[in-house]
């Protein structure tokens, strides 16, 4: 007969792995950034130590790729006042506060269903508007929440509120945790803790020992030209207006320089800015500019590139600067978020001030021009990323935050 005390080592062995509900709002049709991380969770996770669950708004292509992982993906449609952006969701004076507040309890009472349903342990969301959506229904449940911050804060009303939700907070380094709100930062200190980002190392590899002839052809690409890649959303805080102007600055000494967009508009909000920036390259005459649209294989085109340059106005830790610089292509970004943690300036990549035209084409230029230098920083950044920004520890990591929290 089994002894209590056998039973008890039995039932600590066999623990049921937390449910873990990633909660996330914004899934698009094209893959990104935040996106691409929530598939490498479901791609990593030791499913014995947690059971990821993934929670959004809509049906699309990406759901089916989580599934396909193994994943379960539960669809919520939110009311359309809850999808509004900006200070939009508060508008219409009391009767449009009033409105909010009913769709946003409504919404509530339903989330708090389907988690009931599912089990739910713990809420994971990777920005404000997950943690406000999905908050108050863990918080009546007693569940706890994990609020991983991606960008750069800026609504001190409603971060404030983000922060006295969530039970754990994590960011992705300590340049933009201690960007703002130093008081915040120091009163809620005892649940906030770094998590590096991470990237799929064996991706990047594999990538980078491809064969790329008939890429090469599809995108008329040339060796002789210095290559400058961008990979992300075409949406002005990326910066690529200023990347034009710089562009044109720099083509004037160096008519060779070509410039590659990988990427689309994501979401009809920015569907009118591609147009805004095609018609400003004709204004000012550049050439060697080539949109390439949202691309599966943007890693083997950043693997061609010369130069990578990402200038945005705000981030958190792109993935798209780490993967460069696994490929140990110089990287030239902006001074924002926790980018300044990953990139040592003129050690591991060169960084400039946010919206800064002349600060971009003077760096550009340096890369340009400098051969050696282009060579030192990717080989630097090479050895950083390869030794410290694994996607599996950034996994690892958080499997141990789930057991830490159960």
């Amino acid at each position: 007969m089994e002894t209590a005390q056998e039973t008890a080592t039995v039932a600590q062995d066999e623990k049921i792995p937390p449910k873990i509900a990633i909660f996330a709002p914004y899934i698009f049709e094209t893959v990104y950034g935040n996106t691409r991380y929530l598939g490498t969770i479901f791609q990593f996770m030791n499913r014995s130590r947690a059971e990821p669950i993934l929670f959004t708004q809509a049906n699309g292509g990406f759901l089916r790729e989580i599934e396909a992982l193994g994943g379960q993906c539960n669809i919520l449609p939110a009311p359309a006042r809850l999808n509004l952006y900006g200070g939009v969701i508060l508008a219409g004076g009391i009767a449009g506060k009033a409105m909010t507040v009913g769709c946003l309890a409504w919404y509530t009472l339903r989330i708090m269903r389907r988690f009931l349903s599912q089990r739910i342990d713990i809420v994971q969301c990777h920005d404000l508007r997950a943690v406000l959506t999905a908050g108050f229904a863990a918080k009546i449940l007693r569940r706890k929440i994990i609020w991983y911050i991606k960008g750069e804060l800026d609504n001190p009303l409603l971060d404030r509120i983000g922060f006295a939700m969530a039970d754990r907070i994590l960011f992705q380094g300590e340049a933009n945790m201690r960007r703002l709100y130093p008081e915040l930062i120091n009163k809620h200190r005892h649940k906030i803790s770094i998590l590096r980002n991470g990237i799929d190392l064996d991706q990047v590899g594999s990538a980078e020992n491809s064969d790329k002839t008939e890429l090469k052809q599809e995108l008329n690409f040339e060796d002789s030209k210095i290559n400058i890649g961008f990979v992300g959303q075409i949406m002005r805080p990326k910066g690529l207006d200023e990347l034009v102007s710089a562009m044109a600055e720099v083509q004037e000494s160096h008519p060779d320089a070509a410039l590659y967009i990988v990427g689309d508009h994501c979401t009809d909000a920015f569907l009118g800015y591609r147009t805004e920036l095609e018609d400003k390259i004709r204004t000012l005459g550049l050439t060697n500019v080539t949109f390439t649209g949202w691309r599966a294989d943007a890693h083997d085109i950043v693997s061609l590139m010369d130069i990578f340059v990402l200038p945005s106005h705000a981030e958190g830790v792109p993935k798209s600067v780490i993967e460069a610089m696994a490929m140990g292509k110089p990287v030239l970004t902006t001074r924002v978020g926790s980018i300044p943690d990953l990139i040592d300036h003129d050690e591991t990549g060169l960084l400039v001030p946010a919206k800064n035209v002349k600060a971009i084409a003077e760096n550009l230029e340096r890369l340009i021009t400098d051969k050696e230098l282009r060579h030192r920083l990717g080989q630097n950044a090479r050895a950083l990323v390869l030794n410290k920004y694994s996607i599996k520890e950034n996994i690892l990591g958080l499997e141990r935050l789930y057991q830490d929290m159960s």
